[in-house]
């Protein structure tokens, strides 16, 4: 009888524990100020109402390459770098095949690869921004990728760029969504990233989310130890 008590008791300790360990919350978003794509090399006319990005120039129809822009201002980010205060800042935009129109969505069948980049020049939702995405080598520079492919919400971790904002703001142009690199032909045709833009309605517009986790509470803490203790003694037994 001592012993099922024992083993109860440790069982129950690490439920509370489980439950007790606060789990990941966003703590600010941040949503995007502008937005546009291009089509080919010009920026598209119908911006406003989505936004694409596809598999782009070394596959598939080159002259139709897109790209997705988006800005966030300046007096909107935190005040001091995530990073270090162990902060995440996670960019989050809703894939949605309604707005493909007549253009071929990302599925899970034939996802497309997106990569972030950041701008080099200032923002520029007139004449695009074709010329100053910051690549690098085979698109080396790029600072998070995601697989996009059904419907959902899709998330890039842009931390390090989010914290170069803060610490310069002079280097805030922008970001770039591209599929240039690290993605593979299927049969000849282009899928599409398809999000929505900046002022969709609120929860689908493009943003990115300040996310923390909690360190587990002291009472948490306590009773992890405590449970540790009943099985090293149920185990010595």
């Amino acid at each position: 009888m001592a012993r099922r008590l024992t083993l109860g008791l440790a069982a129950a300790a690490i439920g509370f524990c489980v439950a007790s360990t606060a789990q990941a919350g966003v703590i600010q978003t941040v949503t995007a100020s502008d937005a546009y794509y291009t089509f080919g090399p010009n920026v598209s006319a119908n911006s406003g109402l989505r936004l694409l990005a596809d598999k782009a120039a070394d596959i598939g129809f080159p002259d139709l390459q897109s790209i997705s822009f988006l800005m966030f201002d300046q007096s909107d980010l935190p005040s001091t770098p995530l990073g270090p205060s162990g902060l995440t800042a996670e960019l989050v935009l809703q894939h949605d095949n309604s707005l493909a129109s007549t253009l071929i969505p990302a599925s899970d069948d034939r996802p497309v690869f997106l990569s972030v980049y950041a701008l080099t020049a200032s923002f520029d939702a007139v004449n695009g921004n074709l010329g100053n995405i910051d690549y690098g080598v085979d698109g080396a520079n790029g600072f998070a990728t995601a697989e996009i492919g059904d419907n959902g919400f899709y998330r890039w971790d842009i931390t390090e760029l989010v914290d170069q904002w803060i610490l310069n703001p002079s280097t805030n142009n922008g970001l770039a969504l591209s599929g240039l690199f690290g993605n593979v032909d299927i049969d000849g045709r282009n899928s599409y990233g398809i999000f929505h833009t900046a002022g969709a309605t609120a929860g689908l517009e493009p943003a990115f989310s300040v996310v923390t986790v909690s360190e587990p509470s002291t009472a948490a803490i306590f009773l992890m130890g405590l449970s540790a203790l009943f099985l090293r003694r149920r185990l010595q037994r």
